[in-house]
């Protein structure tokens, strides 16, 4: 059986490369079970809160279309500069993926 070695760090980039993808998909895949889940339920509550509940699935959708489509680059460049520009709406946002994935987790 061959081991990576500090010699061949190709090898050991492409599988973290590899790692890091199946994540990614992971994660995104998560993030779409989310948003239609939050689909399917919105319209049990009021007008308003359906329309929120539908805008809130379409981002979790859209997150999940996002990380599909770019590399990990892309993605945390991308993060650096909404996290600078909106510290707190970022903090806010963490802890509601946070609680959306904690429940698909535990339901699904």
């Amino acid at each position: 059986m061959s081991h990576p070695t500090s010699f061949e760090p190709g090898r050991s980039e492409a599988k973290d490369s590899t790692d890091g993808q199946s994540k990614r998909d992971a994660i995104a895949d998560t993030l779409d079970r989310a948003g239609a889940k939050l689909h399917a339920t919105a319209d049990s509550g009021s007008e308003r809160v359906a329309e929120l509940a539908h805008g809130a699935a379409n981002k979790l959708e859209a997150s999940g279309r996002y990380l599909h489509e770019h590399g990990a680059k892309d993605v945390w460049a991308d993060l650096e500069k909404v996290v600078s520009a909106h510290p707190g709406k970022s903090l806010l946002a963490v802890a509601l993926v946070g609680m959306l994935v904690g429940r698909a987790f535990r339901n699904g």
